[in-house]
């Protein structure tokens, strides 16, 4: 099968795990090839027997889909995002807005849409979609865990702008483990944080890197617990469980809100937008070492056996070649 695939980014977090990861690892466990090509043009839609397009959105997108349908080429697109309901706030708002029109027209064109979560299969399903559930996995022949029993006190999270709401959705509780931890650092990957005001001695900031290098780094870090709080919304609900992977190859215990998506072996979950709730199983966690460690080995034994990478690529070769 000769694929020809589609991205705005070959490169970046979403294309690791929803495009040029999966699909490299594909070429080499089944009877595909696949061709990434920025510009096209209906001969090269002609010499493949699927389109496969991540994160379509634009004018020339929905030109590609009518492209493809014109010549009888089947296309899957795939979203990781409900790219219908940014916040205001998030730095990629006004590019998805402007492009809502040609966002309706691929999703409309579109033969079948792969998606990362239930949720977000609802979402698209309501609107008339044809729609299947291909989790995020992690890539085990890439990267290896981190030894669990072996942590530092640590809290660790990473995000970038986009999540200044969700941060402040649960500052107060931030402050408070601050304080009372003092003998814990509190690292913040990506976004100064700023909106604790006064920032003590324990609070630490570490620059955004490359999505290699930071899961090497996260792993030398070795820190006790990773978390990643979200207000509550059906984008956020539409959003991956990356983080908690990225948390189990660290070895961490990980937190997260209270959504659907969030149930997975070892993660605890707070109540979305309740300080007291983040503070009290941080917290806990804190004061339970053997249970960070307990958490960290069922998320590392999930992401090894049924997430692997190679596992959930079944799942993508059954739904490329029934199309």
């Amino acid at each position: 099968m000769k694929i020809l695939y589609i991205t705005p980014n070959a490169t970046d977090p979403l294309a690791f795990y929803r495009g040029t990861g999966p699909l490299s690892r594909m070429r080499r466990d089944y009877p595909m090839e696949y061709t990434h090509v920025e510009a096209v043009s209906w001969a090269m839609v002609v010499a493949h027997d699927l389109v496969f397009m991540q994160r379509p959105f634009s004018p020339q997108h929905a030109e590609v889909l009518a492209m493809c349908k014109q010549y009888g080429v089947p296309v899957i697109i795939d979203y990781d995002d409900w790219l219908y309901e940014l916040m205001p706030d998030n730095p990629a708002y006004s590019l998805y807005e402007k492009n809502r029109g040609s966002l309706d027209q691929c999703r409309a064109g579109a033969d079948a849409i792969m998606v990362s979560n239930q949720h977000m299969k609802r979402m698209y399903a309501a609107k008339g979609s044809d729609t299947v559930v291909i989790p995020n996995a992690y890539d085990s022949e890439m990267f290896t865990p981190g030894v669990a029993e072996e942590r530092n006190k640590i809290v660790l999270w990473r995000g970038g702008s986009s999540h200044t709401q969700d941060l402040l959705s649960v500052r107060q509780g931030w402050v408070e483990l601050v304080a009372k931890h003092s003998d814990w650092q509190f690292i913040f990957m990506h976004c100064y944080p700023w909106w604790l005001g006064h920032v003590p001695d324990n609070v630490k900031f570490i620059e955004g890197m490359n999505l290699i290098d930071y899961m090497e780094a996260i792993k030398k870090l070795a820190p006790a617990i990773m978390t990643h709080p979200l207000l509550d919304s059906d984008f956020n609900r539409c959003k991956s469980m990356c983080s908690w992977i990225e948390a189990s190859h660290a070895g961490a215990a990980f937190v997260g809100p209270d959504f659907e998506e969030y149930d997975r072996p070892g993660l605890e979950r707070y109540v979305p937008g309740s300080s007291e709730s983040f503070f009290s199983v941080i917290d806990g966690l804190i004061r339970e070492p053997a249970r960070i460690v307990h958490n960290a080995k069922l998320g590392q034994a999930e992401i090894l056996g049924p997430l692997s990478l190679r596992e959930v690529n079944k799942k993508r070769w059954e739904l490329f070649k029934d199309r």
